[in-house]
């Protein structure tokens, strides 16, 4: 198993002399932040560091410690953000730097890049710029990506372990299905994931000292950046409208007794048959006829020798849009599955490039973006899309940058507007309790990463033959990092009934208790994003906004509140039963079985055995 803790080598020879900058942001206290009316966040009050960016302080104050680097916090924000300075100061940071003026306003995570990459620059250049993985409000995770994109330089994306060899940095990351490890000559740009160490925490020295140092402030009076390219005017994507998030499906909202659910448990957790996606999924077949208008292109991952369904989901939205906009479909693949052709046509794909890859998850991120670049640039789709797999949002956020393209993360819808085809992209935002309906401006090529296990149509298309367009380059292999199969590292809830726990599961035993249980049966196990940010189950199991959709025939939800977060993840679910000692929990309002009891006693009752 890869390590949880984020090292440094400890050989003293070859130590480099070098400065670190570390981008970090004020969020708000809660996910429930408030809006401005123009849809964008409102973040005059005061907030707190993200999370994930204590992390990255951590990477950097570790290198700090055995090599001759000077640390720089850097944020972006109103003056009210000077107070995560502050505490950057107190965890031992050398210089403070808060970027601060109205042109930046609006800004979205291109805008956002540009204005950082731009302040980089200005303070003189960084061999090194370390970043939390992903913002707990807009949790996009693009912004370290679109840096190194505009940068055009080495990243690498959700580290859980790094050392420096020599004058090469070694990062560890994992996968879906394995860890894999990428040696990055700097300059670079790292991502590092929550799971990589434990945040250190102010010394009360640190504190006193932090109080007597002076935050640098730079405005566009000293950065000098052309209003066009930052604020509202620079963003690449906008919010055209916020709706209400809906439950789409209605509960029975029945209350029963641990005795009554004694009744109903056998039968409910006992059922057998196909996975609750497969039996929810409706067909289409379509006949499609080779157009010449630009495609809707997809890049394809795969699993072994097949076609991983994350990739099928974003294959069948493409085909859909395509259906709508009178197009054809693309796609990248790698030329070790060149004789998928025929599966291909089934979604309209009228021409599949084949990329001299053997695998694409052992290829460092930059060198796989620039191979997927220049297959983007040769074809020139109107629609480029990726699954929101770990590569998938990865690659997308360098690969835009590039392109100059706006790109949204983890849509749970598209559609197309049927004036200027412009792309419809909804995501979930404010904690999952509303819905941003986003589009890209200025763009050639618009661009999204879709949330997995939520498209429930399949096309079949007739008509349409794929060309097979082999690969000009010779093979990358010889920067492939070392990539090893991890059989743990990926949860795919694909089982029938899955078990969640939330906050009200007291303790982090009970979790195991509740784990345990779950393996015996074969039951699926995940967790609310807050038992993950406790430490008492590993991100890989977290259900939500923030983490993966599952579609069960039976979900058990035990000690979780209900927050919307959650309820984004959980909502295609067939059946909802809720264990919550208080009454009024939202949880119950969309539950079809509803126990008001204390999680112990259910624990006792049915996984004590």
């Amino acid at each position: 198993m890869v390590s949880t803790q984020c090292e440094i080598c400890s050989d003293t020879k070859d130590r480099l002399v070098m400065d670190i900058a570390v981008l970090v942001k004020q969020v708000p206290k809660n996910t429930c932040a408030h809006m401005n009316s123009d849809h964008t966040v409102n973040r005059t009050g005061m907030g707190v560091i993200n999370p994930n960016d204590l992390n990255a302080l951590e990477v950097a104050l570790r290198l700090k410690k055995q090599t001759n680097c000077k640390v720089t916090a850097i944020t972006m924000g109103n003056a009210s953000a000077k107070s995560v300075l502050k505490k950057a100061f107190a965890l031992g940071v050398d210089q403070a730097v808060l970027v601060t003026d109205n042109d930046f306003i609006g800004s979205d995570t291109y805008a956002t890049s540009v204005v950082l990459l731009r302040t980089l620059e200005y303070l003189g250049g960084y061999e090194l710029i370390l970043c939390g993985k992903q913002t707990m409000d807009g949790a996009t995770a693009q912004v370290p990506a679109e840096i190194a994109g505009l940068l055009n330089v080495n990243y690498a994306t959700g580290v859980m372990k790094c050392s420096f060899e020599g004058n090469v940095l070694q990062c560890e990351r994992n996968m879906e299905s394995g860890a894999k490890v990428e040696c990055l000559t700097l300059p670079a740009v790292v991502s590092v994931s929550k799971d990589a160490n434990v945040p250190r925490l102010p010394t009360p020295d640190g504190i006193l000292q932090a109080n007597s140092k002076d935050i640098r402030v730079l405005t566009n009076n000293e950065l000098k950046l052309n209003t066009c390219l930052c604020g509202k005017n620079g963003s690449l994507t906008y919010v055209k409208k916020c709706i209400s998030i809906q439950n789409n499906q209605e509960r029975k909202n029945e209350y029963i007794g641990l005795n009554k659910f004694k009744e109903l448990y056998g039968i409910l957790t006992e059922q057998n048959g196909s996975s609750s996606k497969g039996s929810s999924v409706l067909h289409d077949i379509r006949n499609m006829v080779k157009s010449d208008k630009r495609t809707v292109m997809v890049f394809c991952e795969f699993s072994g020798a097949m076609l991983k369904t994350e990739s099928i989901e974003v294959l069948n939205q493409a085909c859909e849009l395509a259906l709508k906009l009178g197009a054809n479909v693309s796609a990248i693949t790698i030329n070790a599955f060149n004789n998928c052709s025929e599966m291909l046509s089934n979604y309209g794909v009228v021409r599949n490039y084949a990329l001299n890859i053997k695998d694409m998850y052992a290829l460092p991120e930059r060198v796989l973006s620039e191979k997927v670049l220049k297959t983007v640039e040769k074809e020139n789709p109107q629609i480029l899309l990726f699954s929101g797999t770990i590569l998938g949002r990865g690659i997308a956020p360098y690969i835009a940058a590039r392109l100059h393209s706006g790109l949204t993360a983890d849509c749970t819808k598209l559609d197309v507007q049927e004036d200027d085809e412009a792309l419809i992209q909804t995501r979930p935002a404010f904690g999952g309790k509303l819905y941003a309906v986003i589009l890209s401006k200025d763009c050639s090529i618009q661009m999204a990463t879709i949330k997995p296990n939520l498209f429930l149509k399949e096309y079949q298309i007739i008509g349409i033959q794929t060309e097979l367009i082999e690969d000009e380059d010779g093979y990358a292999d010889m920067e492939c990092s070392t990539f090893s199969f991890l059989s743990d590292s990926y949860i795919s809830f694909d089982e029938d009934v899955i078990i969640g726990i939330g906050n009200g599961i007291g303790s982090k035993q009970n979790c195991q208790v509740v784990k345990q249980y779950c393996e015996k049966r074969g039951f699926g196990f995940c967790a609310t994003r807050e038992v993950v940010d406790k430490g008492w189950v590993e991100h890989k199991y977290q259900v939500g906004l923030t983490g993966a959709i599952i579609a069960p025939k039976l979900y058990i939800a035990l000690g979780i509140s209900g927050a919307a977060e959650h309820i984004v993840g959980i909502q295609r679910s067939e059946i909802i039963v809720s264990v919550n000692s208080k009454m009024n929990e939202s949880i119950f309002g969309s539950s079809d079985y509803c126990i008001v009891s204390d999680v112990n006693e259910f624990i006792d009752a049915f996984m004590n055995k």
